[in-house]
């Protein structure tokens, strides 16, 4: 990806993480288990811990 490449060159932050849908239901059933706390959920999959807090509220919405 030509824009994630110019933006580590710059310095910029990638804020987005793209998970696969498999990853997104893994992350969602993990922490509203109780098996993971976002934060530990985070550090499996190398991501911060706001993006896996939003995922539930994704997989909630109407």
């Amino acid at each position: 990806m030509v824009w994630m490449q110019h933006a580590s060159k710059v310095g910029s932050v990638v804020a987005a993480q793209n998970f696969k849908t498999h990853q997104q239901q893994e992350i969602v059933q993990l922490v509203n288990s109780g098996q993971k706390t976002a934060a530990d959920a985070a550090r499996l999959f190398n991501v911060h811990p706001a993006t896996v807090s939003r995922l539930p509220r994704r997989d909630k919405a109407p």
